[in-house]
């Protein structure tokens, strides 16, 4: 059976204006502002919708705002955050581009380490981390502090840019015990 079926035997969604976020709620959205009138931009009727949502009454709501379509564009952020100043709520953007590159499943995508090498030697990435899959890399803040494991023999690499070429550092990852059952 398709997806289609699946979705065909499920009670329909139905609007609730008294439903309040007993669990986590999320609305995402493909918008939410607008040009302001005394700011760059407002909250439009889907912010608010998500604060209405969520319940909060008593305190400043807590909304986060994540640029997925343009980055950790600070000046962006910063207008979100205006917005969210002048609409009486808390803003928390969520910063997903960390100041490095990143490149996962380095070991079983056989185009992924050739291609993160190309963008880093053309300059288009930073510096950049790359893992094999079953490894993760830990930071503090910023800082790459720390490189771990499920299986053994995998690796985590620095990638960087020496003159117009990338040359890439192995970095052994600390094993990490099986979890008990």
């Amino acid at each position: 059976m398709g997806t289609a079926s699946r979705f065909a035997t499920e009670p329909p969604i139905t609007h609730s204006p008294t439903m309040t976020a007993t669990e986590p709620t999320v609305l995402a959205t493909s918008g939410g502002h607008r040009v302001g009138d005394r700011t760059w931009l407002t909250f439009d009727a889907l912010v608010h919708h998500a604060v209405e949502l969520s319940g909060v009454h008593g305190r400043r709501p807590r909304v986060m705002y994540v640029g997925t379509a343009i980055g950790d564009a600070e000046h962006f952020a910063a207008r979100m955050s205006e917005a969210a100043r002048v609409a009486g709520f808390d803003l928390t953007p969520l910063r997903l581009f960390l100041p490095y590159g990143n490149g996962v499943r380095y070991d079983t995508d056989p185009g992924r380490r050739p291609l993160v090498h190309r963008l880093v030697a053309e300059g288009t990435l930073p510096l950049s981390h790359c893992t094999d899959d079953g490894v993760g890399l830990v930071y503090r803040g910023t800082e790459l502090v720390d490189t771990v494991s499920e299986t053994p023999g995998k690796g985590a690499y620095v990638v960087r840019r020496e003159g117009d070429r990338a040359v890439e550092e192995r970095v052994e990852p600390r094993l990490l015990p099986a979890p008990r059952h």
